[in-house]
């Protein structure tokens, strides 16, 4: 079976990108030639992908104008989306692999694409990995306003291309049967769970006194970092030595991280917050073993690597109940709302009185994350789905 895979960037690391490359890795087997396209691929962040076909529309890793470009696609000027489609255009067409049975799709600029692809006898796979906004899912629908409807037209002409999409929660599932109606494939996403899995068994016992929080993620706004430093500040009555690490790029929206730094000053707290910017997969190892408590809570949908890493390690995980692995975590999680730091200081709680409850729980868990979540499954799963739909093509 002959792939195509798109995903409109490879210029930063991140969980979205790091599914897709994951699912390029396994599903390139002797049964399988699988070749990935992208608008910006970047060579110094994934120097381990030399020996896969990527056809990107520009290499960036001694561009000159790197931080120049990267600064404009990270930004909001709209034209940016002209520049991802003309890219991802020329990366098709300098593609090595010329027929393929399959295109496995990553995003909605990967979707436009598909009005410029013939896609005839081709089983076209729409791979939902983040929950996209209401304000980009009007674009599927026609309305009284003309701009809009122009606008609307590719969207809606390349959605008629896709046969079928993948979605790993029941939110992703009511989204697409409300708004974009097409067949859905279920499955669960995945994480390096078998790198972090035995993290624990390695580990010495702690030492430091200091109750550690972490919490792992891009600084969006839709993180609800602020509900994690008002049960912070609640916590800090009555247990001093506890220090909230948060680790995440801030330059996709520099003006929140100003927002989270004047937050923790009004609760004066600051001295019990540090920000990480970035840490290497040996260095977020190190940090994971004298960590407490994983805090991971979202405004938005999203699935929740980072959350599926740290339960794998063992870790004492609080999460939201809307991202798509709280479904997977059940009631065995320590699952809050979103929006509720109380409920947040409630669990915190709980694990302080109740610490080895709390390691034997999470252990408990950190075993049926290992099995539910690993990349061999997820990725046999699409594997399995695309070879069944081209079959029926055939």
């Amino acid at each position: 079976m002959r792939v195509l895979m798109s995903v409109q960037l490879l210029n930063v690391a991140g969980g979205t990108t790091k599914t897709a490359l994951q699912l390029l890795k396994h599903l390139d087997t002797k049964k399988n030639s699988v070749e990935l396209i992208t608008s910006i691929y970047d060579g110094e962040i994934y120097r381990q992908l030399k020996s896969f076909r990527i056809s990107p529309g520009i290499t960036i890793n001694k561009h000159e104008n790197k931080s120049s470009l990267n600064r404009f696609i990270n930004g909001q000027n709209p034209l940016k989306y002209f520049l991802i489609i003309f890219l991802l255009y020329k990366a098709f067409h300098s593609r090595k692999m010329h027929n393929f049975d399959a295109i496995v799709i990553h995003d909605m600029m990967s979707l436009l694409l598909l009005n410029l692809v013939n896609t005839s006898n081709v089983y076209v796979l729409w791979y939902l990995n983040t929950q996209p906004s209401i304000q980009k899912l009007s674009y599927f629908t026609y309305n009284n306003n003309i701009i809009h409807n122009i606008l609307s037209f590719p969207f809606i002409r390349g959605l008629s291309k896709v046969n079928k999409i993948g979605v790993y929660d029941s939110t992703n599932q009511r989204i697409v049967n409300k708004y974009l109606n097409k067949p859905v494939f279920n499955f669960s996403n995945g994480a390096d769970v078998e790198e972090y899995m035995n993290l624990r068994k390695l580990l010495k016992t702690k030492t430091s006194k200091t109750f550690t929080l972490l919490s792992v993620g891009m600084l969006i706004p839709y993180r609800g970092y602020e509900d994690i430093f008002i049960a912070l500040k609640k916590l800090l009555i009555i247990k001093k030595n506890v220090k909230l690490i948060i680790l995440g790029r801030s330059d996709f929206s520099p003006s929140y991280k100003v927002e989270l730094l004047n937050h923790i000053n009004k609760l004066k707290i600051s001295k019990n917050v540090e920000f990480i910017e970035y840490l290497s997969e040996s260095e977020k190892k190190k940090l994971y073993q004298n960590v407490d408590v994983f805090i991971f809570v979202n405004n938005g949908n999203t699935w929740g690597q980072a959350a599926a890493e740290a339960i794998a390690a063992g870790i004492p995980t609080i999460l939201t109940n809307n991202i798509g692995l709280a479904e997977i975590v059940g009631k065995n999680g320590l699952l809050v709302k979103p929006n509720s730091p109380k409920d947040i200081y409630s669990k915190l709680i709980n694990i302080l009185q109740n610490k080895k409850s709390a390691k034997e729980k999470a252990r408990i868990l950190s075993i049926k994350i290992c099995k539910e979540c690993s990349w061999s499954k997820f990725s046999y799963k699409i594997g399995q789905e695309l070879k069944f739909g081209v079959k029926e093509l055939s």
